[in-house]
């Protein structure tokens, strides 16, 4: 189902893509997109720009595509194919060399072909059905060995508690600069602003727009998350892409710098791990180790409990101020 995709002009459904190989580009909804995944590296920026052509190529073949590709520009790249001496005749002409450049926008305006599962990222491939893609990464088969990129490599996913995007992974991902964090099938890892994703031999940045954390968005993804996810879905409003300010790392955690509840040892703030899934974070301000330790031999003695919280980890950070932090799970 698509929620609510706009009908422009031209009858189109397709925002900021090429309509030909003649460098139009129509700029259109693009307000609606809350994440971007950019092209960072020389192989992403190529296999970027074969997608983009294969795609104008084989329309309406390739329209679904077309939904989540956004052309900024498309570069003259001319150069001479002529010697020093022949060129400054100035009787030949340059031969143009076009790049197309861009990226991937994902908006709740157009739906992946599984909502359930999010949108897959890959490649395809030529002999196989082109449905499951829905971010085509590369030309299917032809840029498979420069790239690296499989058919279905991964996906990308809203968390249902979180409602921040995880990357699953159906092929080896890595996360962070020269691929620090690496996982496979069936692991998934939460994506954070300005996370570098690398995808076989190509590169992307990923980022939330300001869209992301409005109001509108906050509506759209309610709808979103009933249709798909859960029709009593509600989002929790202390974790909210518009509630939360900059969050703060904390080992494995994000925590939200607001705090919702004051306990007998602390201060409690919502929070959410790497996977995507919320915690509820206790912070002691300057405790001794003997509070920490009775308040940790206290959980550990009342133990599983259908109307208590059961920690999780209990995670000690040395700060300017010495702050200890309990984790819960919520």
């Amino acid at each position: 189902m698509d929620l609510g995709s706009m009908a422009y002009s031209d009858g189109s459904t397709v925002p900021n893509t090429p309509t030909s190989d003649s460098g139009e580009v129509v700029r259109l909804d693009e307000d609606k997109v809350f994440a971007w995944l950019r092209p960072l590296n020389g192989t992403a920026h190529k296999a970027f720009d074969a997608a983009v052509n294969v795609v104008i190529k084989h329309s309406p073949k390739f329209d679904h595509f077309r939904h989540f590709v956004h052309c900024d520009s498309r570069l003259d790249r001319s150069q001479s194919v002529f010697t020093e001496d022949e060129d400054s005749n100035h009787d030949q002409p340059h031969v143009p060399v076009y790049q197309w450049v861009g990226a991937f926008g994902l908006r709740l305006t157009n739906l992946p072909r599984d909502p359930l599962q999010g949108w897959c990222l890959g490649t395809n491939c030529a002999r196989s059905s082109l449905d499951g893609v829905d971010l085509l990464l590369a030309p299917p088969l032809d840029y498979r060995t420069e790239t690296q990129i499989a058919s279905h490599h991964a996906t990308l996913k809203l968390h249902p508690e979180s409602c921040r995007i995880i990357i699953q992974a159906r092929h080896t991902t890595r996360i962070g600069r020269n691929g620090a964090k690496a996982f496979r099938h069936p692991e998934s890892f939460l994506l954070e602003p300005g996370e570098i994703v690398l995808l076989g031999n190509c590169a992307y940045t990923f980022e939330y727009t300001e869209y992301f954390h409005s109001g509108a968005f906050k509506q759209a993804i309610t709808q979103y998350m009933r249709e798909y996810h859960d029709s009593l879905w509600s989002m929790n409003k202390y974790i909210s892409p518009g509630s939360v300010g900059l969050a703060t790392a904390l080992g494995n955690y994000y925590c939200s710098p607001r705090a919702f509840n004051q306990g007998t040892f602390g201060k409690i703030s919502a929070g959410w791990n790497k996977s995507g899934e919320t915690v509820a974070i206790k912070v002691f301000k300057n405790p001794k180790k003997s509070e920490i330790r009775s308040h940790v031999k206290l959980m550990e003695f009342i133990g599983k409990h259908v109307r208590l919280i059961q920690v999780v980890e209990n995670l000690v950070e040395n700060y300017h101020r010495k702050t200890s932090s309990t984790w819960w799970n919520v």
